[in-house]
């Protein structure tokens, strides 16, 4: 007590800091807790709102015109595979077999049917014609290098007037003529030919040979509206020459074309690589084919051929490199004076499923994935 009594200013001072602490402490959480408690009045309030109108009755009106727009989507959707459809096929046509007199789609085989009348056997030769007939198709104005024979007669004409240098001269002559007899050069061994010296194969076989009629039908055309458009251009400016030929166009040569034929099951890309740009791989809507394809060319052409080949179809390039090129007294093939450079496009085409495996063979159908149900 006698201590208490002796330091009584400093207990008053000790509680009554004691007392402040408590008061501020009370006034902080009770100020808080006012705060907290009004958020969570604010958001039971807006819960409460939703289920009034989750209980409130839905208008006969409101679901009426829910109805009518579901049902215009799905109308939409429709008409827009089916656009879809029309697009992909319409440059795509089924090789034709010609039995009994008459001709008719190779696809869907019906195999007693094939087996009755030979027709893996017609098939065949059919798709050698096809493939040909592309290649001679006068809208490509093809052309070639000089054959042997072509520039011995050519050597035999211009021995009066170079002696024993006719035959050097007439190699150069030939270079020049042959490049000047059309627009662009393709050989016979450039395109990839499925069937070679084969007689028979199975249904599944026949169906890469279908696709690869397809995709070389493309690239074809993809060449010859590139080299048809420039040669509008300049014949339009008068900066062009009377007749068109490898000197002036775009695409002067296709050396190479190499086509997988069978759609990618693992992850895209040409030939089973690991993986190519899009990362594609066929699904129950589309099968995706992989190519490529080299060309000579100028390079100022090149976004305009790739156009070309992705407006026509479903054509996606997923690489592009570039080379140089051979040129002069040892080279097999003259260009003309533009530089020119070797440019390797791999590619990729889809085919859409919805048109394309009512006609597959059951055994490639049976390798690609189905739509699931439910």
């Amino acid at each position: 007590m006698r201590f208490i009594r002796e330091h009584m200013f400093y207990v008053v001072l000790v509680l009554a800091t004691a007392v402040g602490g408590v008061i501020a402490l009370l006034y902080y959480f009770g100020s808080d807790l006012d705060k907290k408690l009004s958020q969570r009045k604010g958001v039971s309030g807006s819960l409460s709102g939703l289920a009034r109108r989750r209980q409130e009755k839905v208008n006969a009106a409101t679901v009426v015109k829910l109805k009518q727009s579901n049902e215009l989507v799905r109308t939409a959707a429709k008409v827009a595979a089916q656009a879809a459809s029309t697009f992909n096929r319409r440059a795509l046509p089924i090789l034709q077999l010609t039995v009994e007199g008459q001709t008719e789609d190779a696809f869907p085989i019906q195999p007693t049917r094939y087996v009755e009348l030979s027709l893996t056997y017609k098939f065949i030769k059919q798709y050698a014609k096809a493939l040909d007939d592309m290649l001679n198709d006068p809208a490509l104005h093809r052309t070639t290098k000089a054959t042997p024979r072509e520039t011995k007669v050519e050597a035999g004409k211009l021995a009066e007037k170079y002696k024993d240098k006719a035959l050097a001269q007439a190699v150069k002559s030939m270079k020049i003529k042959k490049a000047e007899a059309g627009r662009v050069f393709i050989e016979n061994d450039a395109v990839d030919r499925y069937f070679r010296t084969e007689l028979s194969a199975p249904p599944g076989k026949l169906w890469q040979a279908q696709v690869n009629l397809w995709v070389t039908r493309e690239i074809l055309q993809a060449i010859i509206t590139t080299n048809e458009q420039l040669a509008a251009e300049r014949a339009r400016d008068g900066t062009g020459p009377a007749q068109a030929s490898v000197l002036s166009s775009a695409v002067k040569q296709l050396s190479s074309l190499i086509i997988t034929e069978q759609f990618s099951t693992g992850r895209g890309g040409f030939g089973g690589a690991r993986g190519s740009l899009s990362e594609r791989v066929s699904t129950a809507d589309f099968g995706v084919i992989g190519y490529q394809f080299v060309v000579i060319m100028p390079t100022r052409h090149v976004q305009r051929l790739l156009r070309n080949l992705m407006e026509q179809n479903y054509h996606t390039a997923v690489d592009l490199s570039m080379g140089e090129v051979r040129r002069g007294e040892n080279a097999p093939y003259y260009y003309g004076t533009e530089p020119v450079m070797s440019v390797r496009i791999t590619g990729e085409m889809l085919l859409l499923m919805d048109w394309t495996r009512p006609l597959m063979p059951q055994e490639v159908q049976d390798r690609l994935p189905r739509k699931t149900t439910g």
